[in-house]
């Protein structure tokens, strides 16, 4: 590593900030009044830095109770963690660090855009309460099986937040949130599927674990199955059927479901349902935004 700058930037899992980015270009997209720049700035920089924070805190918790340490199943880059501690890239303190240092900032931009926009206090204290408490002790929400939970309403939170930069909640944009909410969780869902046995040993027990491989891909089925009922919600409430087109990438998922129910789990074929799915979690989500920007554009 060239500095310590860039390691800890690394560190932070850069190349999965496009989950957040997609939510980020949803939320914009589906503002459909006064459009003030310099807030939705602050606002990117702000989900930028959670997402950072929550990456690293992740890695610090799952050193401590050893998972990633004993994890021999991982598919790397996607499943595992960074690994920047048990390479001794960087000690533990400093990865804890940087997430702190990353949730300060995060709190700092969070306060100046809530002085614009009080009505996203509370939705800004649950995202970083989550992001944090997904992993971190006390709360270990993801071990206590209640991580899907979390990741649905705190990535929930993201297009929902912008769109009420500069607009009022309606029922279209709280089902833009729940569609993105659960594509962001069938993500994270799918990639604990090679690291559940070093999961379960290390008392890691998400709903993989606790369900096992079988009964585990029905929820999938059934996040797939929602998603599609949410996509029809959204074209009725807002009259825009062009966001249908979202539609055309759950069959990437259904394809993941398929091929999941037949390998069971075995994490040596696991990589090219991973790479799909997280395909399927960006396309769809993109869809959807340029739907919205191409009939705001129109009006």
């Amino acid at each position: 590593m060239p500095n310590k700058l860039s390691t800890h930037f690394l560190a932070s899992r850069p190349q999965f900030f496009s989950l957040s980015l997609v939510g980020m270009l949803l939320g914009i997209a589906s503002q459909s009044q006064t459009y003030v720049w310099w807030l939705n700035a602050l606002a990117i920089l702000c989900v930028l830095f959670v997402h950072a924070g929550a990456n690293l805190i992740n890695d610090v918790a799952d050193e401590e109770n050893g998972t990633d340490r004993i994890n021999e199943e991982r598919i790397t880059p996607f499943t595992g963690g960074s690994r920047f501690i048990q390479d001794q890239l960087l000690h533990i303190k400093e990865i804890r660090f940087s997430a702190y240092l990353c949730f300060g900032v995060a709190a700092v931009l969070g306060l100046i855009i809530c002085s614009q926009r009080p009505q996203l206090v509370g939705i800004g204290l649950v995202g970083m309460v989550l992001a944090w408490g997904y992993s971190a002790k006390p709360l270990q929400l993801n071990s206590r099986g209640l991580g899907e939970i979390a990741l649905f309403l705190s990535f929930g939170a993201i297009p929902f937040g912008f769109s009420l930069l500069s607009t009022s909640a309606t029922p279209a944009n709280l089902c833009l949130a729940a569609y993105y909410g659960l594509q962001a969780t069938a993500v994270l869902f799918l990639n604990q599927y090679p690291d559940r046995k070093a999961d379960q040993q290390a008392g890691k027990h998400h709903l993989v674990v606790r369900m096992g491989a079988g009964k585990a891909t029905l929820l999938y089925l059934l996040m797939i199955q929602i998603c599609f009922m949410l996509l029809l919600a959204i074209a009725s409430l807002s009259g825009n059927w062009l966001t249908i087109s979202a539609a055309l990438p759950l069959i990437l998922q259904l394809w993941c479901l398929l091929t999941l129910w037949k390998i069971k789990g075995n994490t040596a074929e696991m990589k090219p349902l991973i790479v799909a799915n997280i395909a399927a979690a960006h396309i769809g989500t993109v869809l959807l935004a340029a739907s919205f920007s191409l009939i705001n554009g129109i009006k």
